[in-house]
């Protein structure tokens, strides 16, 4: 017998004819879905909003902030100290009156009675009697006359002739002006540093002095003794005249000795009252400087 097809149509298959094509049926479904959830979460809970301060307000803020702290701390450290108070109010109460044992009693009248002065006595005075006798008479002094004593006669001051008083210094600059060498008279000594050149044949060489002694007369004749650093020595005589302000010390005698002294004279010039400058002036024309003091 043959089979009757079945008149009640097929439901999954009208179904699926009515979806559109799996990928987008499953992209809409999930939009859908995303949709739902955002709308219940939205009612379920409210964003927060954002507040944005500026910069000088959020300070301000800040700052109140801190002020409400301390205030706080201040307020709550008050509270503590009146309840400290009114703890110690209660534990140790002072009594606010005496026992009548301690208390004196007070009695005004009689202390104003200790202090009241004696009442003034005006009783009369006694009688004047007069004096018996007779008032004895007034003694006067005289007074004698001191002679004064004559005046004292001046003694005529005898007049002393002015002391001629020796120039200071050993080259005092007025005799220096008037060319006297008696001012030389005595020894002098080189106290700087001085070289001197000596020459033998080919040979030339520069030596430092070590000692250099003139010795003089009043009349400006002397000697002079010169000393080599090696200690050789040479000895000569000496002549002193002016030519102007400059004093020149010629060699009257060769320096002779342990060696040869060039052929020269020294002009000095004064320094001070103490001192002279001389330049050694040979016969090459060598000009060593020194200084020369009194020895």
């Amino acid at each position: 017998m043959p089979q009757q097809p079945n008149p009640r149509p097929n439901l999954r298959s009208s179904l699926t004819s009515l979806l559109p094509p799996f990928p987008l049926a499953t992209a809409l479904i999930s939009l859908a879905a995303g949709l739902i959830t955002a709308l219940l979460w939205q009612t379920i809970h409210t964003p927060l909003k954002l507040c944005y301060a500026q910069w000088p307000q959020a300070t301000t803020l800040q700052n109140a902030q801190k002020h409400q702290q301390e205030f706080n701390t201040l307020n709550a450290q008050k509270q503590n100290l009146l309840k400290q108070i009114q703890a110690h109010k209660q534990q140790c109460a002072l009594p606010t009156w005496k026992p009548d044992s301690l208390q004196k009693p007070l009695n005004p009248l009689k202390k104003e009675t200790e202090n009241a002065l004696p009442p003034p006595d005006f009783s009369p005075l006694p009688e004047l009697r007069p004096l018996q006798g007779t008032i004895p008479p007034k003694i006067t002094t005289k007074r004698e006359s001191v002679p004064t004593p004559p005046p004292a006669k001046q003694s005529q001051a005898t007049s002393l002739p002015p002391s001629h008083s020796k120039p200071l210094g050993d080259l005092p600059e007025e005799t220096w002006n008037k060319h006297d060498p008696s001012m030389l008279k005595g020894c002098w000594q080189l106290s700087t540093h001085m070289n001197i050149l000596e020459i033998d044949g080919d040979f030339r060489k520069t030596y430092p002095i070590t000692q250099w002694t003139l010795c003089f007369d009043a009349s400006g004749n002397g000697r002079q003794t010169l000393t080599m650093s090696d200690g050789r020595q040479c000895r000569g005589g000496l002549h002193v005249h002016f030519n102007g302000q400059a004093m020149m010390i010629e060699e009257s005698s060769p320096c002779e000795g342990d060696f040869p002294l060039l052929h020269g004279r020294n002009a000095c010039v004064r320094l001070n009252n103490q001192a002279a400058r001389c330049t050694y002036i040979d016969s090459r024309n060598e000009r060593p400087q020194g200084i020369f003091r009194r020895r």
